[in-house]
């Protein structure tokens, strides 16, 4: 029995952030919502430093309290899956947090994830793989999905750099069962045996000899 799941790659727009202009806070395909006291800085979009890029030479400097998004698919179909990666680290002094789900809604402040979601401090001085997967089930079926990078630490210093964004969607598994048949053919030899008989005959032959015996009768007449 094999189990077979039919996946694809998601087509995520300006998913390494290399689209637009360098040190731009307008970021092609992504849509920005800033939810903090504190406003962001001037630095938030498309950067290629104080860090290095995972991918290709620049990366989203998401700021420290804000909704990054973009919508994934206008009808999620029930019984998929949908899984997605980014790359998060710090970009500024003070770490932040942050997370990666996803919601059936474009954000507003408060959103409700409907996908796993985490607020994991990143690292400092690398890049951490975050990761959120949702299974469609028949209430979410035929709604929008949209993929959203959260920042949620509201200090000054708390920026948050995200970096190459991956997605697969994977149908239902399909199962298939394979059955193997042996057949045994049984040959069957029938050997006839031919007895031949040989009569001989003998044939005796008998010879008879007849002897014959001439008795001659001597008579003497007497004349008187």
């Amino acid at each position: 029995t094999t189990v077979e799941l039919a996946c694809g790659l998601v087509n995520i727009l300006n998913a390494d952030f290399e689209d637009g202009a360098l040190n731009s806070a307008i970021v092609p395909s992504w849509t920005f919502i800033n939810f903090g006291d504190n406003p962001d800085s001037s630095k938030i979009g498309n950067r290629a430093a104080p860090i290095t890029a995972q991918s290709g030479s620049q990366f989203l400097n998401a700021g420290r309290s804000g909704y990054w998004y973009q919508q994934i698919t206008a009808s999620a179909e029930e019984g998929h899956s949908y899984n997605f990666s980014v790359y998060a680290q710090y970009y500024a002094s003070s770490y932040p947090r942050g997370s990666i789900y996803l919601t059936t809604s474009a954000p507003s402040f408060p959103t409700t994830p409907v996908s796993s979601s985490f607020n994991v401090p990143a690292g400092k001085g690398k890049w951490n793989v975050w990761n959120t997967s949702l299974t469609v089930d028949s209430s979410l079926a035929g709604q929008p999905l949209y993929l959203v990078l959260e920042t949620n630490r509201d200090r000054v210093a708390s920026e948050l750099a995200f970096d190459l964004v991956q997605g697969s969607e994977c149908g239902p598994a399909t199962t298939t069962t394979t059955t193997t048949t042996t057949t045994t053919t049984s040959t069957t030899s029938t050997t006839t045996s031919t007895t031949t008989s040989t009569t001989t005959t003998s044939t005796s032959t008998t010879s008879t000899t007849t002897t014959s015996t001439t008795s001659t009768t001597s008579t003497t007449s007497t004349t008187t």
